[in-house]
């Protein structure tokens, strides 16, 4: 009759739960690498973001000074004093809803920012979570390989031991 070594089903065993760690591990480190990547993605988009504030600022500037100039060019052509109460009412209403949305904008960029300032964090949590997860994973499939490995190991030995005996009996 042929026997098991049960030194063989004690490495196979083993090897298996290495395997199975390192897979763990690997997948780990890809997880935090890809989390990694995406938080530098979301840290180029906010960069643009910002600039698309500031280049919307840029043109509110330069729509309020046409607009400006455009007044005062209108008031003298048509001879008008400088203290004239229509176009100081007109450049006071002017200049109070290009600070409104000077303002605004201001708010709107502070909101995205944190905006995206959540987005990078929870993509950074994220990954080293699921890395976490993956690394006990490997080690809990590691140590139960490696039990059941023993395990088996010594059912098979006193197995074969017990055949062992009946035959020399």
């Amino acid at each position: 009759m042929c026997l098991l070594p049960p030194q063989l089903l004690l490495f196979t065993t083993v090897a298996s739960g290495i395997a199975s760690y390192q897979s763990a591990n690997a997948g780990a480190r890809a997880s935090l690498k890809a989390g990694q990547q995406t938080a530098e993605r979301i840290e180029q988009e906010k960069q643009v973001a910002k600039l698309n504030a500031e280049q919307e600022t840029s043109d509110l500037m330069k729509d309020f000074s046409e607009s400006m100039a455009s007044n005062i060019a209108y008031r003298a052509l048509l001879g008008r004093d400088v203290n004239d109460a229509s176009f100081k009412a007109f450049e006071k209403n002017n200049f109070s809803t290009y600070k409104e949305d000077i303002k605004r904008i201001g708010i709107q960029a502070n909101q995205v920012e944190k905006n995206y300032n959540l987005q990078k964090f929870e993509t950074l949590s994220s990954s080293i979570d699921r890395a976490k997860s993956m690394r006990s994973q490997g080690r809990a499939s590691l140590l139960t390989s490696v039990g059941t490995g023993i395990y088996d190991y010594r059912t098979l030995n006193q197995q074969n031991e017990a055949l062992k005996k009946r035959e020399e009996n």
